[in-house]
This record gives structure tokens, C-alpha cells and sequence, in this order.
């Protein structure tokens, strides 16, 4: 249904290997940084595609998400310091000196 995708079938799955490796790493990907990447890849092998300046919009993302159903988006939420240092053996201590 629809025209070729822009990357083939191996590239994309390449592509979605990568993001959820770096997920896994805890290093999780922007939206912007795919299709950074995507358009990195279209510039250096010189390819016809219907992008503006080689670069895939929101649409294109929005069709990969749904080719690829392992990738999911989540939203981020920005944490201080002293609350990311929060661990389960802190938590544990701070109780254990209150009893």
C-alpha cells in the first residue's frame, strides 16, 4: 500500500536496532536526532527522495513508529540532581534511622 518507503527494509531495521540499543544504554532518542540521522544517511549515498533538503518530517517519523511497533515514545521529565540521586538503599537508611 503506498509508495516505497525511503530507506529499505534493511536500513530501517538497522535504524531501529540502533535506537533501542542506545535506549537500552540509557542514553534514549529525540525525534530530532533520528531524523537527523536519516538525513545524514540520504545526503552522504546521494538518493532521490521527497524530503526538503534531504531531512524526513513528522509524517515520515510518525509512519516508522508504526512500521517499527518495538519503539514506543515516551516523554521525558527533567529531574534535579538530588532527586536522581535517590536511591532504594538511601530510602532504606533514612527509615531505619526514624524507627
Amino acid at each position: 500500500m503506498g509508495p516505497d518507503t525511503v530507506l529499505s527494509s534493511e536500513e530501517e531495521n538497522n535504524l531501529e536496532k540502533w535506537i533501542l540499543s542506545k535506549a537500552l544504554l540509557g542514553f534514549p532518542m529525540h525525534s530530532d536526532e533520528v531524523k537527523d540521522s536519516v538525513q545524514k544517511v540520504l545526503k552522504e549515498t546521494e538518493r532521490d527522495n521527497p524530503f526538503t533538503d534531504d531531512r524526513p518530517g513528522k509524517k515520515w517519523l510518525q509512519l516508522f513508529l508504526q512500521r517499527h511497533p518495538t519503539i514506543t515514545q515516551r516523554n521525558t521529565e527533567i529531574i534535579s540532581k538530588a532527586r536522581a540521586s535517590v536511591t532504594e538503599q538511601s530510602i532504606g537508611l533514612l527509615s531505619s534511622k526514624t524507627t
